[in-house]
């Protein structure tokens, strides 16, 4: 009976979700991308979702020259620019190996920070390219 006191005394655990621990790097990028103005970010994660789900694999969204100009109009670091569009890449990727539903991924993205109007630019993405990623990866 003393081994159940003591379970259930301990502290409650944090939701789990599909990304796991989060790393500095990723807690930093969610922040981020919770700061870039939401119409650009529409932009920045179309780019993304487009060359994470392309038949050809992961090309490249952005070359260095158009990473450098969004660095400079949103008025950060080009390593931070570099970060949210690597973290971008990451999340779609979980959402692809997981094969996550819209609502867990939802869920997923704001249990660990994501703010829930960038959360739901994840998911609409998510939604329009889910069919087309088993023919891009398989096919």
């Amino acid at each position: 009976m003393a081994g159940i006191t003591t379970i259930m005394s301990e502290e409650p655990q944090e939701p789990r979700t599909f990304f796991g621990d989060l790393s500095k790097r990723l807690k930093a990028a969610i922040a981020g991308l919770n700061d870039i103005d939401v119409t650009l970010l529409q932009k920045i994660l179309e780019r993304v979702a487009a060359a994470t789900f392309s038949a050809d694999g992961m090309s490249a969204a952005f070359t260095e020259a158009q990473k450098q100009q969004l660095a400079t109009k949103l008025h950060i670091s080009p390593d931070l620019m570099q970060l949210c569009v690597d973290a971008s890449v990451y999340i779609f990727g979980k959402a692809i190996y997981n094969n996550a539903s819209s609502k867990v991924f939802s869920s997923s993205l704001t249990t660990i920070g994501v703010s829930p109007e960038v959360a739901a630019m994840f998911v609409q993405l998510w939604k329009a390219s889910r069919s087309q990623v088993g023919f891009g990866l398989f096919g």
